[in-house]
């Protein structure tokens, strides 16, 4: 790495042979270095070793010299390449994702650590009536289940509001504390105070008198502010059956999946 003026001064011979050296030896390295070289002139070329771009003199200032009119190295990088936060965000669409940020964007998405979702159930039994679309209350995420992002109400509304723009996949899981055979039940799934597609969510039929636990699920798109979901069930087993509140019978689920 070498710099010089290529102005040569009147001297003795030793310091013009190693004042000419020195000169010879900045052309042969293009002059490169960290800082412009001194007394520049027009068309002189130079490598900045700090940028890692090599710059043209133009009679005023240092012009990076680009190929084909494209970019550098260091601005392709900055201008093509997502950075963490945007490959944590998801946003930045129109940038190359390298092998990193591709990681960083799958755990930031729920794929790794960042991973959220709620998990809620019903403590006591529920009455549903016969024929008559019921919300179930869900009202309990300690023990067994977990709400650590307090998404679901459990004591008021009774109704999952993420704080998260995303999608979320949504399950619910019931079961009655009798069966009776023929008899019908469906879940329909509601999104702020009107029934969601599908609105037979889950439909299934009881035989043999088994008390069959049933489950549906669908992917629900939330706009993180406003949007909220509650569960709801129909049931003519009987004029009135009651829903079973032990560990998995009645559950809430719903996982951010992007």
């Amino acid at each position: 790495m070498s710099q010089h003026s290529l102005n040569i001064d009147n001297q003795a011979f030793p310091s013009f042979r190693a004042d000419l050296n020195s000169a010879l030896a900045a052309l042969k390295s293009l002059n490169s270095g960290t800082v412009a070289p001194a007394s520049p002139v027009a068309g002189m070329l130079w490598y900045d070793t700090t940028n890692t771009a090599l710059k043209m003199y133009d009679g005023t200032a240092w012009q990076v010299v680009r190929p084909n009119g494209g970019l550098t190295f260091a601005e392709l990088n900055t201008s093509a390449i997502a950075s963490t936060g945007e490959a944590e965000a998801g946003t930045a669409a129109n940038k190359l994702m390298t092998p990193e940020r591709v990681s960083e964007a799958i755990a930031a998405l729920g794929g790794g650590a960042g991973l959220k979702f709620c998990f809620v159930a019903r403590s006591s039994s529920q009455s549903v009536s016969t024929s008559t679309l019921t919300k179930v209350l869900f009202n309990s995420d300690t023990g067994n289940f977990s709400d650590s992002e307090n998404w679901f109400d459990t004591t008021t509304n009774h109704r999952f509001q993420p704080t998260e723009v995303g999608f979320y996949l949504v399950r619910m899981d019931w079961k009655f504390s009798s069966a009776s055979d023929g008899a019908y039940t469906y879940a329909s799934l509601y999104k702020n105070g009107s029934a969601h597609t599908p609105s037979l969510w889950g439909i299934s039929q009881y035989a043999g008198g088994i008390k069959a636990a049933f489950s549906a699920e669908y992917i629900v798109e939330m706009n993180g502010t406003t949007d909220y979901l509650e569960g709801y069930v129909w049931q003519n087993i009987a004029s009135t059956v009651n829903l079973r509140q032990n560990t998995g019978d009645t559950t809430f689920t719903a996982l951010k999946i992007s």
